[in-house]
């Protein structure tokens, strides 16, 4: 099973998590939590202009043991539908599996991989421009969406440059 992955957080110096969100490949499993427990102060001003204006557009805050509870019941759920296969959690920024893990208390299942695939959908799709200019961008939920498509785009034309030459 593929997941995909988008975090925010309080700044690059020292990032701490805000909110988490991930999608299925499907498209049907979606998992979304923001902690109530990050320091605001650390928060950078674009932080503070443009990513806590968009906190409490889905479920209730917790803090951070809470959401390692919620998230690794979330994990093993979705991993129940196909237990023989490892989970790959894609992202497009090493801090956002950075967070994950730490999200998970560093304690990643041993079913659970990671790939930045950045570089990957880039070179195919340019699609992520249009993405910082929605008014949803930088919600975690909303751009791991926007990854899924567009990786699930780039992946559409390699196979349709596999299939033309």
């Amino acid at each position: 099973m593929i997941l995909f992955l988008d975090t925010e957080f309080t700044d690059f110096q020292q990032p701490d998590l805000i909110s988490i969100g991930l999608v299925s490949e499907c498209g049907s499993h979606e998992f979304y939590a923001e902690r109530n427990d990050f320091d605001l102060a650390r928060c950078s001003d674009f932080v503070q202009s443009t990513v806590l204006p968009k906190l409490g557009q889905g479920s209730s805050s917790v803090d951070r043991s809470d959401l390692a509870i919620a998230l690794r019941a979330w994990l093993e759920n979705v991993h129940s539908f196909d237990s023989q296969s490892p989970v790959l959690v894609l992202y497009d920024f090493d801090t956002d599996f950075e967070l994950f893990r730490q999200a998970l208390l560093d304690q990643i299942p041993p079913w659970i991989g990671g790939a930045n695939v950045a570089e990957e959908v880039n070179s195919i799709t340019w699609a992520r421009v249009g993405l910082m200019e929605s008014p949803d961008a930088h919600h975690a939920l909303h751009d791991a969406r926007e990854l899924r498509a567009d990786w699930l785009a780039a992946k559409d034309q390699l196979k349709d440059a596999s299939t033309s030459g």
